[in-house]
């Protein structure tokens, strides 16, 4: 059997958006139509759901790409960083996520606190109001697997948002 470019093009197309997008019937029995964005704060929505509508996910109507990806809180939680460890920031931004009980955002970093230490997770918590504190430090140890783990265990009603 032959199969011409133009219909390769599509099969894979079609498998790509069943893989990043999930099963479109799932996902409708949910309300979520693509191109619409998906309310993180609606407890009605699971976890999957949200990772399979990143970017496409609000925190009450606001983009969360446009509350949380912007220079003022991203610089402010490496200023944080810095601050809570006296050193300057030297890290890696790998983790969103949202504790819908605390009604908080969950900010990673893989961070090196000076010249030869080993990487460390850094998690910075940030309420609606933009208010910041250091969440936790995990010393000797990256954010993936073991900084995300315990991240997950500390806030049970955590939903991550984006793995990094």
């Amino acid at each position: 059997m032959k199969i011409t470019k133009r219909q390769l093009r599509r099969i894979i197309r079609e498998a790509f958006e069943d893989r990043v997008f999930g099963e479109p019937d799932a996902m409708e029995q949910a309300g979520w139509q693509r191109g619409t964005s998906l309310e993180i704060t609606d407890a009605n929505v699971t976890e999957e759901q949200i990772i399979s509508a990143w970017p496409d996910v609000v925190y009450k109507g606001q983009s969360v790409m446009d509350l949380m990806y912007n220079d003022e809180i991203m610089n402010r939680a490496q200023e944080t960083l810095a601050e809570y460890e006296g050193v300057e920031f030297d890290g890696q931004e790998g983790y969103l996520g949202y504790d819908r009980r605390k009604d908080v955002f969950v900010m990673g970093f893989d961070m090196w606190p000076e010249v030869g230490a080993g990487m460390q997770a850094a998690f910075v918590e940030i309420d609606p109001g933009g208010f910041m504190v250091v969440g936790e430090i995990y010393h000797d140890d990256g954010i993936y697997p073991h900084g995300h783990a315990q991240i997950k265990s500390d806030h049970p009603e955590m939903v991550d948002l984006r793995l990094d």
